[in-house]
């Protein structure tokens, strides 16, 4: 079979169209597991130079964050960012992952982590009910 330069780039254009429908089933998956502790979660594909970006935003979490004054606890109770967790949990998933704001305090970072542990290893997870202010 002969190859030519135009169904090489329409075969690549196919390609990006599936990496984009992944994208938006890994957000809808990661946003689902978390909606209960980051219930305003949203996410969304952004250009990011020549690749698509997965973002991730909370206003609630970032006016924590802006009530907070930026404050890190130094230590075992720092805070870290969703994005991170994320690329903890997921590696194949660094650089393509980010959120605006929504850093997590040490109880949100272990349940986070565990429910992301758990779609990894199972692709479901059953959630905790979690009492309203009970982890904020």
């Amino acid at each position: 079979m002969k190859k030519n330069l135009p169904d090489i780039i329409n075969r690549l254009e196919v390609v990006y169209k599936e990496k984009e429908k992944c994208q938006k089933e890994i957000i809808k998956f990661i946003c689902d597991a978390v909606r209960d502790i980051i219930p305003d979660i949203k996410g969304w594909i952004e250009i990011n130079g020549y690749d698509y970006l997965m973002v991730f935003v909370s206003e609630e979490f970032e006016q924590r964050s802006k009530r907070e004054n930026g404050k890190q606890i130094v230590g075992w109770m720092e805070k870290r960012r969703l994005f991170e967790l994320i690329h903890e949990i997921f590696p194949m998933l660094s650089h393509q992952v980010y959120d605006f704001g929504i850093w997590l305090d040490w109880k949100e970072q272990l349940e986070i982590t565990d429910r992301l542990k758990k779609l990894k290893n199972s692709g479901e997870i059953k959630k905790k009910k979690i009492k309203k202010g009970g982890m904020r």
